[in-house]
């Protein structure tokens, strides 16, 4: 079965560009699973809970995605 086109597996020479997630966001479940699915995918994830414990992290993330709660509690 082919993934949806929403949500599409990396192919091998783009995870070298772009191979690490970062997943900024407050409610631990949704924190959580949306871990889960970008790893079982195959991304190198890094989630955080707030802004103030990603900043520090920031350094060599020259290559990265950010996911971000716009709307925390």
């Amino acid at each position: 079965m082919a993934p949806s086109p929403a949500v599409q597996t990396p192919k091998s020479d783009e995870r070298d560009v772009a191979k690490t997630v970062i997943i900024v966001e407050d409610d631990e479940a949704t924190r959580h699973s949306t871990t889960a699915l970008l790893e079982a995918l195959g991304y190198t994830v890094r989630s955080y809970d707030c802004c103030e414990a990603f900043l520090p992290e920031t350094d060599g993330l020259d290559n990265a995605c950010l996911l971000l709660d716009y709307h925390f509690d």
